[in-house]
């Protein structure tokens, strides 16, 4: 969870991160398009400190950020039980988000 702050969480991002440069950097050079978005979130998970905290870490990654974290916060009806399981209503939403976000890329 992104929005734990607590010392063992920001080394597993700094981990993840590390990892995600390593498959950028090789997809890149097959000369695939890689963009980055940010996980769906639950609106009441959330708070401004952890808005700015996620937007870096989104934008630290050197390729296009495909839709903004504020695209990516959901009511709490969209999901299903629970913050990472979005509903059949939350799903369609997000697929159409992420249509429409690769469209104005030019796809």
């Amino acid at each position: 969870d992104v929005f734990n702050l607590s010392k063992a969480n920001l080394d597993a991002v700094k981990r993840d991160k590390t990892e995600a440069a390593k498959l950028i950097k090789a997809l890149k050079s097959k000369n695939v398009k890689v963009y980055i978005m940010p996980q769906i979130l639950m609106e009441d998970k959330f708070t401004n400190e952890t808005f700015d905290i996620y937007n870096k870490i989104l934008h630290s990654y050197g390729v296009p950020v495909l839709m903004g974290v504020d695209d990516s916060i959901y009511a709490q009806n969209l999901f299903y039980d629970n913050p990472n399981h979005l509903n059949s209503k939350g799903a369609e939403y997000r697929s159409n988000q992420i249509i429409q976000a690769l469209k104005r890329q030019g796809y």
